[in-house]
């Protein structure tokens, strides 16, 4: 076992066996993923129990990057700005899609504009319900959550 450099968000003291030194790991406490870097020396100071902490080695598919994990505040100010005006376009005009443009996804807007123009407005009451239940999600989303699942994966239908 490796001790490696605390954990950037919680300070935890970790080990992690020698293979995966310089892998992404997660940290058992506060499940920040970050890059197990091995220490020069073992430090000082030892946790209360003195055992070692063994952290979980995460598959790349099934872990976001730490820079994922934790958004800049630009990141996450532009994603809240997204979301209030996604939000409540879905909700009031749910129908044309607009919402769908302000995240960027063209063809689901194009889409939900065509079927509503189309059918002379028949569809038009579907499309404002799926419109609602995404302006819903959107809005009860968290600032992290809403960037990691519409901006980073794009996700582009509830």
């Amino acid at each position: 076992m490796t001790p490696i450099e605390d954990c950037p968000d919680c300070g935890s003291s970790l080990e992690v066996p020698d293979e995966q030194v310089g892998d992404r790991v997660e940290c058992p406490d506060c499940r920040r993923v970050f890059v197990a870097k091995a220490l020069k020396k073992r430090p000082a100071e030892t946790r209360d129990d003195d055992r070692p902490r063994r952290l979980a080695r995460d598959d790349e598919d099934d872990v976001a990057s730490s820079e994922e994990a934790r958004p800049s505040k630009s990141a996450l100010k532009e994603a809240a700005s997204k979301k209030l005006a996604a939000g409540l376009c879905a909700i009031l005009l749910g129908g044309l899609g607009i919402h769908k443009f302000i995240l960027g996804f063209t063809t689901p807007g194009v889409i939900m504009l065509l079927v509503s123009v189309l059918t002379c407005g028949f569809a038009s009451p579907v499309i404002g319900i799926i419109g609602l239940i995404e302006g819903i999600l959107y809005l009860t989303k968290s600032d992290e959550e809403f960037h990691r699942v519409y901006m980073i994966e794009k996700k582009e239908w509830f």
